[in-house]
């Protein structure tokens, strides 16, 4: 066992909207090679989802919210205060990655819900009808997603690939050249109707 040392660091309790925190992400550093900070998130941010099918992104440090948007067939609209009373799919993964390109590095958020619903999220570089600092670049639909539950969902460090495991033991992938250009709808894996077959040596 490796010995317990102490935390030197400082500890924070944050509550708010959320009900049921089920994920949280921080955002990554820039990529060595990126010098712009344009579009950037704060280390001090958060992103989480929860049992009540929103993600939120929260201020650490200030223990602000920051945006809270509705998912599950709302298309990635924010709610501005208002809760839906619609029953909500649980918020099953949040990841950050980093898109990068001869203009620099921004950072790209993937959402998803039980319903196989997966959001590309990008900050918001101009102003807009509301105070979003994120806006939906791309809904992506999983093949298991309409027949299974979402289980969990990844998005590559470099935001040009991104994979959703779904109950039934499928994996849908989708891979682009950047987080602007995925295809709609992935090419799903086959799930194994038998244990593959076991060799001695």
């Amino acid at each position: 066992f490796y010995p317990l040392r102490p935390f030197d660091g400082r500890t924070a309790v944050i509550k708010g909207e959320q009900t049921g925190v089920s994920c949280v992400a921080l955002p990554p550093e820039l990529p060595p090679s990126s010098t712009s900070k344009e579009g950037h998130l704060p280390a001090s941010w958060a992103v989480s989802g929860g049992h009540d099918g929103a993600m939120c992104v929260w201020d650490t440090e200030s223990a602000a919210l920051v945006q809270r948007s509705m998912l599950g067939g709302m298309g990635g609209r924010t709610m501005s205060g208002k809760k839906s009373k619609k029953h909500a799919a649980w918020v099953m993964a949040v990841e950050i990655g980093y898109e990068t390109s001869a203009a620099g590095a921004r950072p790209i958020v993937l959402s998803a819900n039980a319903d196989g619903e997966l959001l590309l999220w990008a900050p918001r570089t101009a102003a807009g009808g509301d105070d979003a600092v994120l806006i939906c670049l791309t809904q992506l639909r999983g093949a298991g997603g309409l027949t299974s539950p979402l289980q969990t969902a990844a998005l590559s460090a470099d935001a040009t690939c991104v994979a959703a495991g779904f109950a039934d033991g499928g994996l849908s992938v989708w891979r682009a050249p950047s987080a602007s250009r995925f295809e709609t709808d992935a090419e799903p894996t086959q799930p194994r109707t038998s244990p593959p077959a076991l060799s001695l040596i």
